[in-house]
């Protein structure tokens, strides 16, 4: 059996496994934590996840493949849940204070989606960065032709009044 296959049957047995609540003195180091808070992003086990989507966040981005992509997408799950000790993909309670294993196929949904926002902001910042270039070069151009414009003129102005007008003073 190749391993492509294996890692389909993984992600099936785990789809299928029920819910296990866990405190959260039992979140590991390699656990990826769902959500928005501080406790979540500053999570080791997403620290780690977030590298892993830089890491192939530019393969991703240039799979033309929905099932390229998905692969890629697997291979950061499976990253996770083999690492040692397992990683988990949780997400807290709405109303207790438990947290859950979310299952493969929304560990790959959120993996995804990571690899996109990553993309996605550094796509912003590469734009906001040639913004301010091409500003800065208009700016100096339109400073330099300011500057040379009223000299020109100041000699012009000179010349008709009879003066001699030194623009550097």
């Amino acid at each position: 059996m190749d391993t492509a296959n294996e890692s389909q049957q993984q992600h099936e047995r785990t789809e299928q496994v029920p819910l296990v609540n866990l405190q959260t003195s039992d979140i590991n180091e390699n656990d990826v934590l769902c959500g928005r808070a501080a406790e979540v992003i500053n999570n080791s086990g997403n620290r780690r996840f977030r590298a892993l989507t830089r890491y192939f966040r530019s393969i991703y981005a240039n799979s033309s493949k929905r099932d390229d992509k998905n692969k890629i997408s697997c291979a950061i799950v499976d990253a996770v849940r083999t690492a040692s000790p397992p990683g988990r993909f949780l997400k807290k309670h709405a109303t207790k204070d438990i947290w859950y294993d979310i299952g493969d196929r929304k560990a790959r949904e959120k993996t995804s989606q990571t690899i996109r926002d990553i993309y996605d902001k550094d796509k912003q910042k590469k734009q906001k960065i040639i913004h301010a270039q091409r500003t800065a070069s208009q700016n100096q151009d339109a400073s330099a032709s300011c500057s040379t414009d009223y000299v020109d003129d100041l000699s012009v102005s000179s010349k008709a009044v009879g003066t001699t007008v030194d623009p550097s003073t």
